[in-house]
């Protein structure tokens, strides 16, 4: 669809939680507008978030650097990168359970010129500025968080701009207060489940028990017969990677539906669809010499080189997925 929102997120060395927040809303979204903000990472995630953006032309990132906070780094975003009037403020450990809600609201910010910001909204204090328990009545600040909430564009950049603070829309929504503004709310978390501080919390930062149903596919897929000596991959300084076994031989002639008819006599074909990898590449029954550093000069070659379809590196053949399910265990 034509959307007229831009989803905005900021992440920094979460590589985990953020690979399964995004695989998330693009299992629900996948032609969304996304800017993403990394704030200086020095784990893995700005890798992946790169082949991310090659993947889906979607999604944006901004590789800001540095170590300020979240309300800062989004404000940064909104007034530098998006152009759409309705902006989708989500942490990078929102999972998205269901679809739908997106769209929602976006109509009921649509309907009404009054209404500022709408999603997960909190009563917090006004006189000490969001930090606490409202004294009273007369002390109510509503609060849209920004783990999940969107707001109108053209209006934000008229108010108090989201800044370093506790609670970073504070003085933001303290403005929409003044000025009358709706700020309404929705029921998120019957839509998505959120962590709460994987980016922000240090040293300390929680994690989720499990995958949350989301598939995050490792980068590389080692596919090793019964006999490989799998060994030389045991110490890879980046375990962005799995190593599958061959199938068994399958001889026959099969139709694959919209490519026509194949005589197929190979040990791939029985495992088309279980392997995940972005990239992968067979090894010989004795592989040789395997740098530890081997996943991760791969990655960096791809990289520079634009993610070629298929590459030659250290004597070894990696291959795109999607090539390697049509063309190599088809032949």
């Amino acid at each position: 669809m034509g959307w007229n929102v831009t989803a905005i997120m900021c992440e920094r060395d979460t590589a985990d939680v953020t690979r399964l927040g995004i695989e998330s809303l693009l299992r629900f979204y996948p032609d969304l507008p996304i800017l993403i903000i990394d704030g200086g990472s020095k784990d893995d995630s700005l890798r992946h978030l790169r082949w991310l953006s090659h993947c889906h032309p979607n999604i944006r990132i901004w590789e800001r650097g540095g170590r300020n906070g979240h309300g800062t780094m989004l404000n940064e975003g909104i007034r530098g990168f998006i152009n759409t009037e309705y902006i989708l403020l989500l942490d990078n450990d929102i999972i998205v359970r269901r679809g739908g809600w997106i769209e929602e609201l976006v109509e009921a910010l649509a309907e009404s010129d009054n209404t500022y910001a709408i999603g997960t909204l909190l009563e917090v204090t006004d006189k000490n500025d969001g930090c606490g328990e409202p004294d009273g009545e007369g002390d109510i600040l509503r609060y849209t968080h920004p783990s999940c909430s969107m707001v109108k564009r053209s209006m934000y950049l008229t108010m108090a701009p989201f800044v370093e603070h506790g609670a970073p829309l504070v003085f933001n929504m303290k403005t929409a207060k003044q000025r009358g503004y709706n700020v309404a709310y929705y029921p998120i978390d019957k839509y998505v489940a959120h962590l709460s501080g994987a980016s922000w919390i240090e040293p300390y930062r929680p994690v989720w028990k499990d995958d949350m149903g989301v598939n995050s596919r490792p980068f590389i897929t080692f596919l090793a017969g019964k006999d490989t000596d799998i060994n030389p991959l045991v110490t890879q300084d980046n375990r962005d990677f799995e190593i599958i076994l061959t199938g068994e031989w399958t001889k026959a002639k099969v139709h694959i539906f919209g490519h026509g008819s194949y005589d197929v006599t190979n040990d791939l074909y029985a495992i088309r669809f279980r392997v995940h990898g972005e990239y992968i590449c067979r090894l010989r029954v004795t592989p040789g010499v395997i740098k530890d550093t081997l996943v991760s000069e791969v990655k960096m070659l791809l990289e520079n080189t634009g993610y070629p379809d298929e590459f030659k590196y250290a004597g070894m053949h990696f291959i795109k997925r999607s090539l390697w399910q049509q063309r190599e265990c088809l032949s």
